[in-house]
């Protein structure tokens, strides 16, 4: 899976003090779109900005405006622009009841009136912030001096910038739009290629990604995936992803059908590191059976040893886990050796 950002706990507050939580770095509309998204904002039909020759300008100062006037709601606007993608509204009515000073706030009315301001929009029983109020509290927090970085467009990097770039932590939904965007500037074979590219000699976490795009991709990227089959890390996953499409493949090898196992598994760490319970379970359900365990040892691969532990870790299953502790044991000798 692509790492994402996390959510963070809501139960608990926020320390108030900027420096102890840094912003995240935001990914900002294009100014055009920005401008145009202001006709369509209910407030401004009603009460509209100021002719300075800059629009943008003056609803930057309108929001700050709108900050300072709710200030109840100044911790929202701050948790949902940390947040970057949509979250359920009876969790923003939990959080707004935590502090209103009667124990119970209007969800539903808050809901209305921050849409009606163009601050919040609200699909699916869902609710985000508009790409009006990501700037304009970009804006907001640049005039208190806050250290509020924009996100590049992974969409207009190259292979390596847009897995760097999703490495980093972006929230599912903005991984897929980035993904989507990249991938569409591109043939199938440009993308295969660049992806591969990058993806040789890459960490396991890395690689994985790619091979993760490139799964995405038809049978047209045959010739560019097929050019990687001399490479010796990504010659398993090459081999893979021809067979899936029922192309001509070689056949994978016992070496490589164990060392492509062992990268799959390096690939899962960061998730297994953040919630073992889930990855304990995946384990028990597909993992792979005692007898390929205790022969990974064997395999030339940067990250054996943590595989290893971590399935001696995690494996519920004793006589696995013994399996899996015991490789780790052989693996670390080997690399001792």
């Amino acid at each position: 899976a692509i790492p994402s950002g996390e959510v963070p706990d809501l139960g608990e507050a926020p320390c108030d003090c900027p420096g102890c939580t840094p912003l995240p770095a935001a990914r900002l509309a294009a100014r055009e779109d920005l401008v145009a998204a202001l006709e369509s904002v209910p407030l401004l039909a009603e009460d509209p900005l100021p002719d300075t020759g800059d629009p943008l300008e003056g609803w930057a100062a309108r929001v700050a405006d709108l900050v300072e006037r709710e200030e109840g709601h100044y911790d929202l606007f701050d948790m949902l622009y940390r947040l970057q993608v949509r979250v359920p509204v009876t969790v923003i009515g939990d959080y707004l009841d935590e502090i209103a000073e009667d124990g119970e706030a209007d969800l539903a009315g808050t809901l209305d009136r921050l849409s009606w301001c163009g601050m919040i929009r609200v699909t699916d029983d869902t609710a985000e912030l508009t790409p009006l109020a990501v700037w304009g509290l970009r804006e907001h927090y640049l005039s208190l001096d806050l250290d509020a970085p924009e996100a590049p467009d992974l969409a207009e990097a190259d292979a390596l910038g847009l897995i760097e770039g999703l490495l980093e932590g972006v929230p599912a939904e903005l991984a897929e739009q980035d993904i989507s965007r990249w991938l569409s500037g591109r043939s199938s074979g440009e993308a295969a290629a660049e992806l591969l590219a990058a993806a040789s000699g890459a960490p396991a976490v890395a690689r994985g990604i790619a091979i993760t795009i490139v799964d995405r991709l038809g049978a047209e990227a045959e010739p560019q995936v097929r050019d990687h089959l001399d490479d010796q890390e990504l010659r398993p996953h090459a081999i893979h992803w021809l067979a899936a499409r029922r192309l001509p493949a070689p056949q994978l090898t016992q070496e490589e059908l164990l060392w492509v196992s062992v990268d799959m598994l390096a690939l899962a760490m960061p998730a297994a590191e953040e919630d073992p319970e889930i990855f304990a379970e995946n384990m028990a359900a597909s993992g792979p059976p005692a007898h390929m365990i205790e022969e990974m040892w064997r395999v030339d691969h940067p990250d054996v040893v943590e595989v290893l532990e971590l399935l001696g870790r995690s494996i519920t299953d004793g006589t696995v886990a013994k399996a899996a502790r015991k490789a780790a044991f052989k693996a670390r000798s080997r690399a001792i050796r």
